[in-house]
């Protein structure tokens, strides 16, 4: 299940125009840009902004752009079309070129790309050429005690662990004192117990030094528990951008709403203020067109279950997990639907059952056609 964090909903989801004469507030503008490699286009009209001393996610399936909008921003890639700005400044578009090292930006890896024949605090010193001597020794000592490296600045990274491999190259990244720090997928190589230990970690090393961060991911988990706002991904496309509350509550697109967590869709018509379907009626909240066809998203959480006696929907399966019990129910019209109680309380597979749905807000999304 993704964890929501308890926030209040606010203007931050809102996304303004980019424009290069907004306030320094504005940290990175992306406006219109493309990308394609040969006939693939990987990147499709994108426009967002990024506030300074913001952590965004950018969620979504493989291959939907994620890493190359890291890299269009970073300046390993040049957009076909469309413009980037840094800090007000025009960094890529047709007018300007920046390259990567002129534009504050640090990045880390996916695979944390160290050199194997460097010490660690000559792998974080790697970036700091335009320090004196004694200037770079003291940054370097400075990150390593940031991100609680200390004392292992001699070794070499075959001598470290996943995690502390991964500190390096955060710390590397931070050592320049970036204006922005790109993550591509930073712990996809470490083991969920350690991904679990390192996730907070991170975000609390980059908070400290005040960075503003860009994090891609396709960990659900991980997009909503260290976003201040969430970015969906789809073919290229930005599907939503807003907090993690609003994306998991209120998709904009159908996409989003079966992406993010887990969802249900039940077929349901519209009849002046009500929507109604073979479990209920919900209340036409969208104020859509009597007579039309729509699809009603339930989340698990939503559904509630109560043994019963007489024909109608029944238990088909039961899964486990944990914290919580996830039931697969049959409706009579042969669609399913999901429900999660309590891990404590188990209703045996084939109980028929009636079912309650309790909807804060209800969201449907119109059937083609």
């Amino acid at each position: 299940m993704v964890n929501i964090k308890n926030r209040m909903i606010s203007e931050a989801s809102v996304t303004p125009h980019p424009d290069a004469s907004r306030s320094i507030e504005t940290l990175i503008s992306i406006k219109g840009v493309h990308k394609s490699f040969g006939s693939n286009t990987v990147i499709s009209n994108l426009s967002l902004e990024v506030r300074q001393g913001e952590f965004l996610s950018l969620l979504g399936p493989s291959g939907c752009g994620k890493t190359t909008i890291l890299r269009l921003i970073a300046g390993f890639e040049r957009p076909d079309a469309g413009e980037i700005y840094v800090s007000g400044q025009l960094v890529a578009g047709d007018a300007a070129w920046q390259p990567p090292e002129k534009r504050g930006v640090g990045m880390v890896f996916q695979d944390y790309a160290l050199f194997p024949h460097l010490t660690v605090a000559q792998n974080i010193a790697f970036g700091l050429h335009r320090f004196k001597s004694d200037a770079r020794q003291r940054r370097v000592q400075e990150v390593m005690d940031l991100v609680g490296l200390s004392g292992l600045g001699n070794r070499y990274p075959y001598e470290l662990s996943g995690g502390q491999q991964q500190r390096v190259a955060l710390a590397r990244a931070l050592a320049p004192g970036p204006q922005l720090v790109l993550l591509d997928e930073p712990f996809s190589n470490l083991d969920t117990d350690l991904r679990a230990q390192i996730r907070p970690e991170v975000e609390r090393i980059l908070r400290e030094a005040k960075t503003t961060a860009i994090f891609v991911t396709h960990d659900q988990e991980e997009a909503m528990d260290m976003g201040d706002r969430v970015g969906i991904l789809y073919k290229g496309c930005l599907e939503q951008l807003g907090t993690p509350e609003e994306v998991y509550h209120w998709p904009a697109t159908r996409f989003v709403a079966d992406f993010v967590g887990q969802a249900d869709f039940l077929s349901g018509k519209v009849a002046a203020d009500t929507i109604s379907t073979e479990i209920g009626d919900f209340v036409n909240v969208r104020n859509l067109p009597s007579g039309c066809m729509v699809e009603i998203m339930l989340r698990p959480d939503d559904v509630q279950l109560f043994p019963d006696t007489e024909e109608g929907p029944h238990i088909i399966a039961r899964q486990f997990r944990g914290s919580e019990n996830l039931y697969t129910v049959l409706l009579p019209s042969g669609k399913q639907i999901h429900s999660s109680q309590s891990s404590t309380e188990i209703i045996p597979i084939g109980t028929r059952v009636k079912i309650k749905v309790e909807l804060n807000h209800v969201v449907a999304f119109t059937l083609a056609g």
